[in-house]
């Protein structure tokens, strides 16, 4: 059998796994969420309550706790916070969490490279549809967003590092799916313990100049412990401390004698309570810092990683530029290094022995979805119609069948004119009242009249005018009326927003680089209204819920 089936038969038995665990109500039971607002906390603690039997435990006894971080602070800072938060509520309402796993998923990111739909979702990036559908108790069938399909795919590797006798917290961080390429059925194999302290999730890849901008690498040796972090950069760079290492084959990943191992790192991290416990004495004026923001990646895991090698430490602080912006003499943390290393002694004095991260690599090739840019979020949504290993992945994540009809077609849940030609395309949980033709293209959670698509998608819409999506363009929750016509060029997108005032579509693409605050995220263009900073501070003002009114309100006027 070839890696690549291995790879999918995995992912596959994966996600199977994370329906059973959830029927059987055995996945991990207490969920926290960091958000950035007392709206957000609000919002997400409902929101999660009631999508917690899909996605958790069948039984309802899962736990969201919601917590608020007035200013963000990074998953690191953020993990301590959350920590000192779910002791108090444990002491005040007798939660016991101390024998269990926590799983922490953090709200932030303005989604500024995903714009008009992060704004359009209230400013929350995470709160995007995903592909994700689970039946409530009332039968209806309904699309989680990308944290919580996010949440639901990785709370089954909480659950077995729970199950192999690790206590802590794992910070998911970052709203990507990421479903492991191997047997977490079987995951005793990677040698977790009760003795475990920090844990960091990797996948072994081979390193190209494009993964090598992108991505942090983690540096471990044959018993999976890790030995440095390489923060992304160029190739040349990147490949020069791995030879330091004794990584000298890059791409042949089998070889024990060259030293070590290496993989991309991914957002993850697992830390014990008792390293927990020390972390919020060493930090605590850190955490009650609102100037400080500290993530777990590069520097934390690799300055516990050099257990104290100085000079290793200083070379870094010469050479990296951020690094020294955020932990030299004049940086945002001067004493970042001290107090690493305090954490270390204490620990050392505490417990008798070095303080160790553990490496765990969830295989080669995982399935890594992600939402967050335009160009990701149309091939995760088109993904369900290909006829490939991403493909069967999505239509498994998405719980939609293998069977094709005659023309090619997966329809599900829906109801669809006769006057509609459909080949080669997805149509799950929608309504075409009119006239027109998809092709290769994805109908998602929508109802519309007329309509003509070509490798496009359409998601969460409600439009009653003709609609034309050409090659690669995209609808994200377009709200019209029948008098309205909208024609997306090649590449083009397109949102509907509400506000306190009224509705107004609002336009972006591809090719716009979001990035660019001063020629682009902060002007109006595409004959836009308001530019796309202007839209945020708009939406600032809005919670979900107006929204979410605001579009029943809509729709109800267009039924009358």
């Amino acid at each position: 059998m070839s890696k690549d089936k291995i790879f999918l038969n995995n992912i596959l038995a994966n996600i199977e796994y994370t329906r059973h665990i959830i029927k059987e109500n055995d996945n991990v039971n207490l969920i926290t969420l960091i958000t950035g607002t007392e709206i957000d906390r609000q919002r997400w603690q409902n929101r999660l309550e009631s999508i917690a039997p899909f996605i958790f435990n069948l039984k309802k006894e899962t736990r969201i706790l919601s917590f608020q971080e007035e200013t963000r602070q990074g998953n690191f800072l953020g993990t301590i916070l959350a920590y000192s938060k779910i002791k108090k509520i444990s002491a005040d309402e007798s939660i016991s969490y101390k024998n269990k796993v926590v799983l922490i998923g953090m709200i932030f990111g303005r989604g500024e490279r995903i714009s008009p739909f992060s704004q359009r979702e209230a400013n929350c990036k995470a709160a995007i549809s995903s592909i994700s559908t689970v039946r409530a108790d009332d039968g209806q069938i309904k699309t989680l967003t990308a944290l919580e399909e996010a949440l639901m795919y990785f709370a089954p590797l909480a659950r077995q590092l729970e199950k192999n006798a690790f206590r802590g917290i794992v910070n998911k961080w970052g709203d990507e799916t990421e479903i492991p390429s191997i047997d977490i059925i079987h995951f005793e194999k990677a040698g977790v313990t009760a003795d475990t302290d920090i844990i960091k999730f990797i996948s072994q890849e081979k390193i190209t100049e494009e993964s090598a901008k992108e991505k942090d690498w983690v540096i471990y040796d044959k018993n999976s412990v890790m030995l440095f972090q390489i923060p992304r950069g160029d190739i040349d760079s990147i490949e020069k401390e791995l030879n330091k290492y004794g990584v000298t084959s890059l791409n042949d990943k089998q070889k024990i004698d060259r030293g070590a191992f290496f993989g991309i790192s991914l957002g993850p991290v697992a830390v014990s309570y008792r390293v927990l416990d020390i972390l919020e004495e060493v930090f605590d004026s850190d955490v009650k810092n609102n100037a400080i923001y500290i993530d777990f990646d590069p520097y934390v895991l690799s300055a516990f990683a050099l257990k104290g090698d100085s000079v290793k430490w200083q070379e870094m602080l010469l050479k990296d530029k951020k690094l020294c912006e955020f932990a030299g003499h004049s940086g945002m943390v001067p004493d970042f290094w001290e107090k690493m290393n305090k954490v270390r002694n204490i620990f050392k004095d505490k417990y008798a022995r070095e303080l160790e991260i553990k490496v765990i690599d969830l295989g080669e090739n995982i399935y890594w979805g992600d939402y967050g840019q335009h160009l990701a979020m149309r091939r995760r949504y088109l993904a369900l119609t290909e006829n490939s290993m991403n493909g069967a992945i999505s239509r498994a994540i998405a719980g939609l069948p293998e069977t094709k009809d005659a023309r090619g077609n997966i329809i599900f849940n829906s109801q669809i004119s006769g006057e509609v030609e459909i080949e080669n395309s997805v149509v799950c949980n929608s309504v075409i009242m009119g006239r027109g033709r998809i092709e290769s293209s994805l109908l998602w959670d929508s109802c519309v009249n007329d309509i003509e698509m070509d490798r496009a998608f359409c998601v969460g819409s409600f439009h009653s005018g003709k609609l034309i999506l050409k090659k690669n363009s995209g609808a994200y929750k377009l709200f019209g009326r029948k008098s309205e016509v909208f024609n997306i060029e090649e590449y083009g997108r397109v949102s509907t927003i509400f506000t306190p005032t009224g509705r107004f579509s609002i336009n972006a693409g591809e090719s716009l680089n979001l990035r660019d605050r001063k020629n682009i995220y902060s002007v109006p263009v595409l004959g836009n209204l308001v530019s796309f900073s202007e839209l945020y501070e708009m939406m600032s003002k809005v919670s979900s819920h107006e929204i979410e009114q605001w579009e029943m309100d809509f729709k109800k006027g267009l039924m009358q």
